[in-house]
C-alpha cells in the first residue's frame, strides 16, 4: 500500500494541473457575463458551434488560454457560444463569427488583432503591462517610431496621468497606438513635437503619421472624463491604415469614401510616403493600403467582398453601400486628380460592385455562394450525396430484376 501512494499523489497532482489549466478558458453566458467580467481583463471569443471557421480556431483559442496563465495571468481567455446565447450576443451587436472583444473592468472594446497563438499571447502580454509608459526627451524618438498614433501626457501631477491612464487601458486593442507620460517639460521644446513649445501643464499631445508631424493638443479639462475619452477616440485612426484581416472592419465605420491602395513587389519604395502625404491633405477621404503579398487579406477582403479579381494600384470604395470605383489610368501619380473628379461625382467613373446596381447584387450573391462552397468542401460532398444518392437508388430499382422478369428472360 505504501508503494502505491506516491503514484496516486503524482496522478492527483497531474490531474489538478490539467484541470486548473483548462479552467483558464472561461465559458460565459447571459447569467454570469456581467458578474464575471465586472472586474479584470478578458479576451472573449464570440463564436457559434456550427461555424466552420470557429471550429478550426477552437484549438488555437484553447492553447492560447493555457499560455495566458504563464505569460499574463492577469488576462483571461473566455468564450461565448452565440448559438446558445443569442440574446447576449445580440445585445453586444456581434455580427460575424468568430468575433473577439476585450473587456477591462466591464468595458467592452472590439479586438482587431491577429488570430494565431502568438498574436493572442502578444496581446495578453501587452494588456498585462501598464497602459502608459514613462518617457524622457532622450527616449522620445524611439517611442514615436514604434507607433503610428502617439499620445503623450506632459504633467507634473499624478492625477492628470491617472485620468488618461484609465482611458488608455481601453485602447490596448489598437495595435497602432501608443501612450506615454513625462514630467520633463523640456520635451515640449523638442523639434519632433513642433508647435507645442511653451504649453502650460498638464498637456495631452497627439501626433500621428501625417507627413508634417503636426501635433494636436487636447483643449478641455482633464476632469471631464467624457470629453477626454471622446477626444482620444476621435484621434486613434492613423492617416493611412495598414489593412489586415483583423482590422479591416475599422474601414466599414467610415462615412467617407475609402481609398484602398495595393502594395506590390513592384511598388516604388516611396509609395507609402506619397500616399501618406496625399492622405494628410485629403481629409475628406479615408486611406488604407493592403500588402498584396499578404494574399489572405487581399483575397478575403478585396476579392471576395467586392469581386475585384485583378490587383489595381488602388480602388476607391464606399464601404457602407458596398460599391467601388476602379482606378484611374496612370497609377498613384494621377490619384490626386482622380480624387478631385470623384469628389464631384464625375460621370467619367462607373460604380461597380454589389451596391452599384441590380446586376452587381446578383453577381455578389453568386460570388458568396461560390466562396461558401470553396471554404466548405464537406458541404459540396454533402450536396452531391443528397443529390446523387436518390438517383442511384431510383436507377437501381429500375434495373434490378424481379423474380417475374427473371423468369420471363429465361423463357
Amino acid at each position: 500500500t505504501m508503494k502505491v501512494q506516491p503514484v496516486l499523489l503524482v496522478c492527483l497532482l497531474l490531474s489538478f494541473l490539467l484541470w486548473s489549466g483548462s479552467a483558464r478558458l472561461v465559458e460565459l453566458n447571459e447569467r454570469n457575463f456581467e458578474s464575471v467580467t465586472a472586474k479584470g481583463k478578458f479576451l472573449v471569443e464570440f463564436y457559434a458551434n456550427w461555424c466552420p471557421h470557429c471550429q478550426k480556431l477552437a484549438p488555437v483559442v484553447e492553447e492560447a488560454a493555457l499560455l495566458f496563465d504563464e505569460v499574463a495571468p492577469s488576462v483571461t481567455m473566455a468564450i461565448v457560444d452565440c448559438a446558445d446565447e443569442e440574446e447576449l450576443c445580440r445585445s453586444i451587436d456581434v455580427a460575424n463569427f468568430p468575433s473577439f472583444y476585450y473587456l477591462i473592468d466591464g468595458t467592452l472594446r472590439k479586438y482587431y488583432g491577429g488570430r494565431n497563438v502568438d498574436d493572442f499571447v502578444a496581446f495578453a502580454e501587452k494588456a498585462a503591462r501598464p497602459a502608459i509608459v514613462p518617457i524622457s526627451s532622450k527616449s522620445l524618438p524611439s517611442f514615436l517610431e514604434d507607433n503610428l498614433v502617439n499620445f503623450i501626457v506632459v504633467a507634473d501631477d499624478k492625477r492628470s496621468v491617472s485620468r488618461v491612464d484609465s482611458i488608455a487601458r481601453q485602447f490596448v486593442v489598437d495595435e497602432h497606438i501608443g501612450f506615454a507620460s513625462t514630467s520633463d517639460i523640456s520635451i515640449l521644446d523638442s523639434p519632433l513635437l513642433p508647435g507645442v513649445k511653451g504649453r502650460s501643464l498638464p498637456a495631452l499631445l497627439m501626433q500621428n503619421d501625417n507627413t508634417n508631424r503636426e501635433v494636436v493638443v487636447y483643449g478641455d479639462s482633464f476632469d471631464d472624463k467624457a470629453a477626454l475619452f471622446s477626444w482620444i477616440e476621435q484621434h486613434t485612426q492613423p492617416v493611412v491604415l495598414p489593412v489586415s484581416l483583423s482590422n479591416w472592419e475599422k474601414l466599414i465605420t467610415s462615412d467617407k469614401l475609402v481609398v484602398l491602395a495595393a502594395l506590390k513587389k513592384s511598388t516604388d519604395a516611396s509609395f507609402i510616403t506619397q500616399l501618406t502625404s496625399l492622405a494628410s491633405d485629403r481629409i475628406d477621404f479615408t486611406f488604407g493600403y493592403v500588402d498584396v503579398e499578404d494574399s489572405d487579406t487581399w483575397i478575403q477582403f478585396v476579392n471576395r467582398r467586392f469581386g475585384i479579381y485583378d490587383t489595381p494600384d488602388y480602388v476607391v470604395i464606399n464601404m457602407k453601400e458596398n460599391w467601388y470605383y476602379s482606378s484611374c489610368p496612370g497609377g498613384i501619380e494621377v490619384l490626386p486628380a482622380c480624387l478631385n473628379e470623384l469628389s464631384s461625382d464625375s460621370p467619367n467613373h462607373t460604380r461597380r460592385g454589389a451596391g452599384a446596381n441590380l446586376l452587381g447584387r446578383f453577381i455578389n450573391i453568386a460570388y458568396k455562394i461560390y466562396w461558401t462552397l470553396i471554404d466548405n468542401p464537406v458541404m459540396i460532398l454533402g450536396m452531391l450525396f443528397v443529390g446523387v444518392t436518390p438517383m442511384i437508388v431510383i436507377r437501381y430499382i429500375d434495373i434490378e430484376p424481379t423474380e417475374d422478369t427473371a423468369a420471363v428472360k429465361e423463357d
